[in-house]
This record gives C-alpha cells, structure tokens and sequence, in this order.
C-alpha cells in the first residue's frame, strides 16, 4: 500500500491489484457468499484502470499444521515437525513443510473432490488458480501456529476466472501457475 500512496509511482502504469485476506467475521453470515461478492466488485471496480490486469490474493492456509497432526498417525517422520514453533527450526525443514504443503494443497481433498483447505476450496470455486507459495509468508504467532508463516497467492485472471471456477467446481481440478511447477520440479513433486 506504500509504494501506491508515494507520488512518484505513476498509477497508469499500475498492473496488479492485491487483496490480503477475507474473513467471515459472523457465524449467522456462513452460507452468505460474501467474500465472492467482495471478490467480484473490487475486481470490477479497480478495472477502471485498463492496467490493472492481475487481480492475486495473499492468502493463509490455516488447517495445515492440523492436517499435519492427522497426518502424523500414519507418517512418523511428520511427528517432529508438529512442535517446531520457531522460526530457525521451520527454516530448517523449509523442503520438508514446502512439500507437504504442496501435497495438502494439491493432493488431499474432502469426498468430493474439492480441496481439503477451506480457504483454498473458495479461491479456487471462486475461479482463481494457484499462483505461488509464498514460504515466511507471514511469520506473526497465528500463521506460525497455524501454517508455519506460508501463505498462498491466488490468481484471478479475468479470461479464466469462469473457465477455472466450473472445471474446479465439477472436475476438481486446481489450476495452477508456472511458479508452482517450477516449485514442484525444485522438490521433485509431481502435482496435477
């Protein structure tokens, strides 16, 4: 938001948009779809600026660390990792979280075939796609608790949106970015 507000930055030339992070603050409000609604009118309004061509997210990840505890009944070597709570250990098991990650993420999904991770299942019947891990995304005590400081980006491009949205919602296919495989192939993970 800084570099935006600073008077040098020419906003003709302004080709991203990004939203931190949607809550449901109400539990009334559960089956309201509010944060498509949010999502939709920010990115209509902000086309205003023809430049304006990505819409991407930052996003939490935030039953990770609980998928790791459910995980770790079948997987012992998961069992370390559930205490790790300082920023030093995380980093030293950067290639380990990363990719369970990518496999909780990718990999594990509910009975329908939708993705186990709430936030990701929005974003992506939301019609966006995964853009990158972001690795130290946020490193306050709740992301440290909850995802190790990783956060996501999802990407809304305005001529996939619909297309990513029904193959997701009736396929279940997650749609992802170049990062990720480059990401995937660094770990030497095979992601669909």
């Amino acid at each position: 938001m800084k570099i935006i507000n600073e008077k040098q930055v020419d906003l003709t030339k302004v080709d991203s948009a990004m939203f931190y992070s949607i809550s449901s603050l109400h539990k009334g409000l559960k089956n309201v779809d509010l944060g498509h609604i949010l999502i939709s009118r920010a990115t209509e309004y902000l086309q205003i600026n023809p430049q304006i061509k990505n819409f991407c997210t930052l996003s939490p990840i935030p039953n990770f660390r609980n998928y790791l505890k459910r995980r770790s009944n079948q997987d012992e070597s998961i069992k370390g990792l559930l205490n790790i709570n300082d920023l030093e250990n995380i980093e030293e098991n950067k290639d380990k979280l990363t990719s369970l990650c990518l496999r909780y993420l990718f990999v594990e999904k509910k009975k329908n075939n939708k993705a186990m991770d709430p936030v990701c299942n929005f974003h992506l019947k939301n019609g966006a796609s995964i853009y990158r891990l972001n690795w130290s995304g946020d490193t306050s005590s709740q992301r440290i608790n909850e995802s190790y400081g990783l956060m996501v980006n999802y990407l809304y491009l305005t001529s996939a949106k619909s297309s990513n949205s029904i193959n997701y919602k009736q396929n279940g296919v997650i749609t992802h970015q170049k990062p990720i495989d480059q990401l995937a192939t660094h770990l030497n993970i095979t992601i669909k």
